[in-house]
């Protein structure tokens, strides 16, 4: 009974398949050290972390090595805790390409709900009491790059920041951009956001503080 009961060496195949590389690589240490880390908590973003791993891996310099070869060989170690336990379960060899790993990997971490709740933010924003003007748009581009995939036109979202902001600030943004911000293109509205908001930060007072 004991070979039935005792621990047994067992293959573990990986859902990657890597591609060959005729070339000898080397990982440098200082690359490892730098690789975002990606946990499954709350406050993690899945778009975030693609992003930074990516920028992460156009540091690193390979001999023959493509792209496509390096992120797939480098992404699995940049998952801990429940998110490297979900990337053993994928099927053995399902995937092939550093796009099919995005898409995988977007689509456990970035559900449909999340994506539901992150367009309701976006189409219900708000500027919050005692917010400055250059908090409140910084918390909006946030929440806009937390969701690339919201669909939502330029001229929409310029146009629900606007209505978001309290009377005064839309008052100000109006005096700013020399009149109704509504007169002009949206990525015209769009930059005077941006320039009203640094201007922002040399402000003493914030009309929203007093």
């Amino acid at each position: 009974m004991r070979e039935y009961t005792s621990p047994a060496i067992v293959d573990h195949p990986s859902c990657i398949v890597l591609p060959q590389c005729d070339h000898h690589f080397e990982i440098k240490p200082s690359t490892w050290s730098i690789l975002p880390i990606f946990n499954d908590m709350s406050s993690d973003n899945p778009y975030d972390h693609i992003a930074e791993f990516e920028q992460v891996c156009t540091t690193v310099q390979t001999n023959g090595l493509t792209p496509n070869g390096l992120n797939l060989r480098l992404f699995l170690f940049t998952l801990k805790h429940y998110a490297r336990k979900w990337l053993s379960k994928l099927p053995p060899r399902s995937i092939r390409t550093w796009v099919e790993m995005q898409e995988t990997f977007l689509g456990k971490f970035y559900p449909p709900l999340r994506t539901s709740n992150v367009r309701d933010e976006l189409i219900a924003f708000q500027e919050q009491p005692l917010e400055s003007f250059h908090e409140c748009w910084e918390r909006f581009k946030d929440l806009e790059m937390s969701y690339p995939h919201h669909g939502l036109e330029k001229w929409f979202l310029v146009d629900k920041f606007y209505r978001g902001l309290l009377p005064e600030q839309r008052q100000r943004v109006d005096t700013f951009s020399g009149g109704s911000i509504a007169s002009k293109l949206p990525d015209a509205a769009s930059d005077t956001f941006e320039e009203l908001s640094l201007n922002s930060l040399h402000w003493v007072n914030h009309d929203a503080r007093k």
